[in-house]
């Protein structure tokens, strides 16, 4: 079964859109943490570009607090799909996901979190 992940992109002040997963054990706790964690953000003033819960195709190791910049190295397509889908596709390390054109729904971002190993 696919684990309930909450995915937040968020902007850095450099501009870079930067994606972190935190898996939760049901969809009312992914609901809670997302309306905890949003709060901590805007009381940051870190801009929020996309922040939902959705059944996680590809599970990522835990998101660390205080990642520094050059822990931001793994790369994932994520597909957006309505208001509470996504998927991602794990590119590896040091890759701008190739040709990808970002879109609304389409995106190339870089994480702090490697996926788990198999």
């Amino acid at each position: 079964m696919l684990a309930i992940g909450l995915l937040i992109i968020t902007l850095t002040g450099a501009g870079e859109a930067r994606m972190s997963i935190t898996e939760t054990p049901s969809m009312a706790a992914c609901e809670q943490t997302r309306a905890t964690i949003l709060g901590v953000l805007k009381q940051r003033d870190t801009t929020v570009l996309e922040a939902r819960c959705a059944r996680n195709n590809l599970p990522l190791t835990s998101y660390a607090h205080g990642s520094k910049d050059s822990d931001y190295r793994y790369y994932y397509e994520v597909s957006l799909s309505g208001k509470d889908a996504y998927t991602l596709q794990y590119h590896g390390e040091d890759s701008r996901c190739g040709e990808l054109k970002t879109t609304n729904s389409n995106w190339c971002l870089v994480a702090s979190q490697p996926p788990q190993e198999q």
